[in-house]
């Protein structure tokens, strides 16, 4: 499996409104959400 680092501002995953300790699991499934659909598209 490929290992990528992405850099979000904390702008961004304050948007999300959700405790702390969620917040990178919620980050994690908002991103494969839209690679998906971009994928899903591409089809």
């Amino acid at each position: 499996m490929s290992r990528m680092v992405l850099e979000i501002p904390d702008e961004l995953a304050d948007a999300l409104r959700v405790l702390p300790e969620e917040k990178l699991t919620r980050l994690r499934r908002e991103l494969a959400v839209r690679l998906y659909q971009k994928v899903g598209q591409l089809s």
